[in-house]
């Protein structure tokens, strides 16, 4: 019985020495190479390029297709959202605004 204990408590021993080697032995990254070279810079990894087009159905559709009238094209003319007679001005609430201002270049 005595050696049976002292079988387990020997086995019991080894096994936590067992478990502390690996950790004494753990190595950090040495200083020295750690500074030359980033750890980021040393992996090649080959670019991701990702090109996406579109050729759904709602591509085709007009800008201001609620509003298209093909009369007003008659003259040349292409209105949009703005009036070709107006001067407008970009506002601080994020708003293009009709001004009295004169169009200045630059």
């Amino acid at each position: 019985m005595r050696l049976h204990k002292k079988i387990i408590s020997l086995a019991f021993f080894a096994g936590i020495i067992a478990m502390i080697m690996p950790i004494a032995t753990a190595n950090g990254a040495v200083m020295n190479d750690y500074c030359v070279t980033p750890p980021f810079v040393t992996n090649a990894i080959s670019p991701n390029v990702l090109i996406v087009l579109d050729n759904s159905g709602s591509m085709n559709d007009r800008a201001y297709a609620s509003t298209y009238d093909p009369t007003q094209f008659t003259n040349g003319l292409y209105y949009g959202y703005f009036d070709p007679n107006q001067n407008y001005e970009y506002t601080a609430n994020g708003r293009w605004e009709v001004t009295s201002l004169p169009m200045t270049s630059g």
